[in-house]
Order: C-alpha cells, then sequence, then structure tokens
C-alpha cells in the first residue's frame, strides 16, 4: 500500500461516492489544523490457511488434506484530524457511515464494499502510480476510538483536535484484485481461436466468458488450456451464455444453467501468474458466432 495515496472505501453505488482514509499525504502548514485522516500502519497479510486436519488412529500425528486460502483479514489504525471541535466529530461521523454493518447500496453483496488503494511496483505494465488494487471488504465492527476531555478540548485557536481509530475488515476473497478489468475477445474462424491471456498477478485470475449466439442446432464450445477444459452444451436460438469462473456459475440468458457443463469438463478456467495460451473451438451445430468475449481480474495474494 502507498501511504502517499489516496486509499479510498467506497460508502454508495456510485463509483465516484468514497471516502478517502488517507486524505492527508503532506506534512503540515503552521498555523493550519489537519483535517482528514492519515493511515498510520495498516495489516493485510492475515490470512490463515484452512484444510481438513484429524488426529490419526491409534497413534501419534495428523491426518491432512488439501490446504486452502479462505478469508484475508485486514486491521488499519487511522489518524482522524478535525480543524476545529465540530469538524472533528463530522470526520468521526463519516467514519462511522462508510463503515456501517449493512448500507442500503450494498444489500445485495452482504455489505461487502471495495477498499481500493495503490501499490508500488516495478513492472512496466502500470504507470507510475503503481498497481491499483482492489480488496472486497465488510467491517467485522465500528471503527473503535477513545475520546477524552483531553483530545475534545481545543487547546489554542492554531491547533486541531485527533484522536486514532482501528478498524476491522474482512475479505471473503483473499486476493488483491487490480481495479480495471482485462477485456477482450476471442476472434474465431471456422468455430476455432485462440489467444493468449496474460495475468501480471501472483496469483490465480478467474475469468469470465461471455458467448452471444443464434444456433440452428446445439453445439459445444470447449476452452482449454494445457491446465484445464471447460466444455459447454448450447442450445439453438438467441442465447446470451456467461461463464462466470469467479462464481463458478453458467447462465443462460439471465437463468441458472448448471446443466450444461459437458462430461469432458475437466475444471472452471483460470489464469496463472504469466501467459496463459486459451483455445476456443466449437464443435457439432451450425452458425457460430465471430467472436467471444472475456474479462478478468488480475489478481494478488
Amino acid at each position: 500500500m502507498d501511504f502517499g495515496k489516496a486509499v479510498n472505501i467506497s460508502t454508495g453505488s456510485a463509483t465516484s461516492s468514497y471516502l478517502n482514509i488517507n486524505s492527508i499525504t503532506a506534512a503540515p502548514t503552521a498555523g493550519t489544523p489537519f483535517s482528514g485522516y492519515m493511515i498510520e500502519t495498516v495489516s493485510y497479510a492475515n490470512g490463515q490457511y484452512a484444510g481438513f486436519m484429524d488426529t490419526l488412529a491409534q497413534r501419534d500425528g495428523l491426518d491432512t488434506d488439501i490446504a486452502l486460502l479462505p478469508q484475508r483479514n485486514t486491521t488499519v489504525i487511522v489518524a482522524v484530524y478535525g480543524s476545529t471541535s465540530k469538524d472533528f466529530y463530522d470526520k468521526l461521523n463519516d467514519l462511522n457511515s462508510a463503515f456501517q454493518p449493512y448500507p442500503a447500496f450494498a444489500e445485495s453483496e452482504d455489505g461487502f464494499r471495495a477498499l481500493d488503494f495503490n501499490q508500488p511496483t516495478n513492472n512496466a505494465t502500470y504507470t507510475a502510480n503503481g498497481i491499483p488494487m482492489r480488496l472486497s471488504v465488510r467491517p467485522t465492527a465500528l471503527p473503535v476510538y477513545n475520546l477524552s476531555s483531553t483530545i475534545v478540548t481545543p487547546q489554542t485557536s492554531d491547533r486541531g483536535l485527533t484522536t486514532r481509530a482501528s478498524i476491522a475488515l474482512m475479505s471473503r476473497d483473499p486476493r488483491k484484485l487490480c481495479q480495471t478489468a482485462v477485456t477482450g475477445t476471442i476472434s474465431l474462424s471456422s468455430g476455432s481461436g485462440t489467444t493468449s491471456l496474460t495475468n501480471n498477478g501472483n496469483y490465480n485470475a478467474y475469468p469470465t466468458f461471455t458467448i452471444i449466439t443464434n444456433l440452428s442446432t446445439s453445439a459445444t464450445l470447449t476452452l482449454s488450456t494445457s491446465s484445464w477444459t471447460t466444455a459447454l452444451t448450447i442450445g439453438t436460438g438467441a442465447k446470451t451464455t456467461i461463464l462466470n469462473s469467479t462464481l463458478r456459475t453458467v447462465t443462460s440468458n439471465g437463468s441458472l444453467l448448471m446443466s450444461s457443463l459437458a462430461s469432458t469438463t475437466t475444471k472452471m478456467p483460470f489464469l496463472p501468474g504469466g501467459s496463459t495460451t486459451v483455445t476456443a473451438a466449437f464443435t457439432g451445430g451450425s452458425g457460430y458466432p465471430s467472436d467471444i468475449s472475456y474479462s478478468y481480474q488480475e489478481a494478488w495474494i
């Protein structure tokens, strides 16, 4: 996290509705009290592994199976500054509002919202601003802070007020995602095509494929790499089929249709770090589309 740049938490349905909890990034000016927020410390590397463990029968040790990374826990310590008593309490109210448990705009997401920040990198793909990263987080408690008479009483007219607030968050997706999705199409010639998809991150990205068809007879679309094969049976008529690897769902014209996954499917699509060659091919039927579209967010652990 770049502490010299904004750190925004989503507070509304509009893309511009954010609270910058790191709004103070410059040195103070004599006689001008701070007003805003400054992140002092952040811990977002807390993600314990989960997996099956059971005591072995009739001997010491454990029987174990696959290890997985579930939620990522995050703690942010923010210094809250107000230029006056009124400004100070307003800043606390804004902070509490941003981390309320179930804001109306986020009900469909169970209270999860975007925490956006920048991370410096030498990767030439990104500008001097670094990688624009996002964690989808939900507060586990209201911000915790202490007030006292010495804190809330201005000492002189040229000094403001401040206190520290501790913010506890959890992210159901442990990955740090790029805020901007990678989008494009796989061009199909005679029903097949190949493209190279690059994930600059160091962890799996899960793409979404959108296939718009109007087939006269049903066909099978097979997406494959050297690591996985996903096959979909697509029926006749005008259909928009969406394969969402993040949610692990297949929808047809907006309705869930998991039965369209063919028996030749080995895994849902994923893109490890680096470049991955993806092949798309239709078999059977007729009237194939000229391309299929894809979208994914690069991911870091």
